[in-house]
């Protein structure tokens, strides 16, 4: 499971354009979550923080911990299916504007 987390973890850090170059990944995730550079290092290895960490991390990136981890496929939040859903009722909304006309 340490390989998914590590997989996930540098595709959400990918997708937040994080600095590519590992130093300036490392520094600039240790700042975002107060962490030495030691504690990211780490986590970067695939070492999975503890729960109140994971949380923020998952919190921060707009995934669910549970998905970050390695425990199930859904990646989105809540809030996330939300946004998604309103999205797409507007298209479907526009289409059928666009098609009255």
């Amino acid at each position: 499971m340490t390989t998914l987390f590590k997989q996930r973890l540098t595709k959400i850090l990918d997708d937040a354009e994080l600095p590519e170059e590992h130093g300036e990944r490392v520094e600039a995730f240790a700042t975002i979550f107060d962490l030495k550079r030691y504690q990211v290092s780490a986590i970067f290895n695939g070492k999975i923080p503890e729960d109140e960490l994971l949380e923020k991390i998952a919190q921060e990136f707009e995934v669910k911990k549970e998905w970050l981890s390695g425990v199930e496929n859904a990646a989105r939040t809540s809030r996330s299916k939300e946004t998604a859903k309103t999205v797409n009722k507007n298209k479907d909304t526009v289409k059928m504007t666009s098609a009255a006309k």
